[in-house]
């Protein structure tokens, strides 16, 4: 392993604490920020990079398959108004349907097995929708796919990413790296766990749980999943008053925010802390100034209107997450096999040329 690569790991473990110390003082204004200006220039740069290396997909038009899916699950969420629940299940189901596409496109390449695995993915899917009438936020299906494009996005499949390349490279510090970033959902819960941060402003809690798009969903999902909040009669007004309490004030729901805060910031910076290794910023000039160019723009839309830099960016958000699930899943499938002692049946195009991996 050379010095660059073991100074990237140093920097990246850096960037996991200094989130980590940001998130227990500023939990939701990290978010916030984090959201608006590195996020928009993560989506441009990644999906810019997962098309040069042709979406680690096997077919040649999978890339355009992605690309409608991401479509149908942002028309599902602006019409969420007019179509209501329906408009919902629907976004969920286009998100499922493109997560276990992402595994048909990174291994499958006969064009019959390939299509009767749509079908076959297109009915499993559809069986798991909630009948009519059925309390969504209770069905454990609806609230899986909300973590989809979210924390296991920016947390999970980053680990695993980072995991491979420490495997691939023979890392200790790669691989040190990653058992920091498991343990810092378990330092954020621990560390100072009755510590009162800077309190949410006004405008981040406006923002923060948006009429069109709320991020606080998934503080709810959590603290419904995770701590059995909301289930029972709650001595509050309404339920409104209950989610409020408890997303923006309870101790449970601070340090449920710590956790969001830390896994999307660590997520972007860690993204432009592998600049060189992975090699994104290697695009032709035009699409480079195109990129920045939006980047910059978004940035003052967000700054004019948060959430309208929500509604213009949702489509870029939504589709880099699903564009990036083949190569999930050819992440996955690299450690399985160096842990089976083989070496990886697909590893990325951009590491083709690493030679196969064998255990130390």
């Amino acid at each position: 392993m050379n010095n660059f690569s073991q100074r990237s790991d140093i920097i990246n473990m850096g960037f996991m604490l200094l989130s980590c110390c940001i998130a227990i003082l500023l939990p939701f204004e990290l978010f916030l920020f984090s959201y608006a200006i590195l996020g928009p220039l993560h989506y441009l740069t990644e999906i810019s990079w997962l098309h040069d290396k042709k979406y680690y997909s096997v077919g040649r038009y999978d890339g355009w398959l992605l690309v409608g899916l991401g479509i149908l699950v942002t028309l599902a969420n602006l019409f969420a108004d007019i179509f209501g629940a329906f408009s919902e299940h629907a976004a969920y189901y286009f998100i499922g349907v493109a997560f276990l596409c992402g595994l048909l496109f990174a291994f499958v390449k006969h064009l019959f097995v390939r299509l009767a695995g749509l079908m076959l993915i297109l009915i499993i899917v559809y069986a798991g929708i909630p009948e009519e009438g059925k309390n969504a936020e209770s069905t454990s299906w609806l609230l899986y796919l909300l973590f989809v494009p979210t924390l296991i996005h920016v947390y999970v499949f980053t680990a695993l990413f980072m995991l491979y390349g420490a495997l691939k490279s023979r890392s200790r510090l790669g691989i040190l790296s990653v058992l920091l970033l498991i343990a810092c959902p378990f330092l954020l819960w621990n560390i100072l766990p009755d510590f009162s941060p800077v309190p949410v402003t006004a405008y981040g809690k406006r923002v923060y749980k948006g009429a069109d798009i709320s991020f606080a969903q998934l503080n709810q999902a959590i603290l419904y999943l995770g701590f059995d909040m909301g289930k029972k009669p709650q001595g509050h007004t309404s339920a409104d008053a209950f989610w409020d309490h408890a997303v923006y004030y309870s101790r449970e729901g601070i340090l449920v925010m710590r956790f969001i805060a830390f896994a999307y910031t660590y997520h972007y910076l860690n993204w432009f802390a592998k600049t060189k290794i992975i090699r994104w910023h290697e695009v032709p000039k035009a699409r480079f100034a195109a990129v920045i160019a939006i980047w910059i723009f978004s940035i003052a839309v967000y700054l004019y209107d948060y959430a309208a830099g929500i509604r213009w960016l949702f489509f870029l958000s939504i589709a880099h997450v699903i564009m990036e699930f083949p190569l999930n899943f050819i992440s996955l499938a690299g450690i399985l096999r160096f842990f089976a002692g083989k070496s990886p049946a697909a590893a990325p195009v951009a590491e083709k040329q690493t030679p196969p991996l064998r255990k130390p």
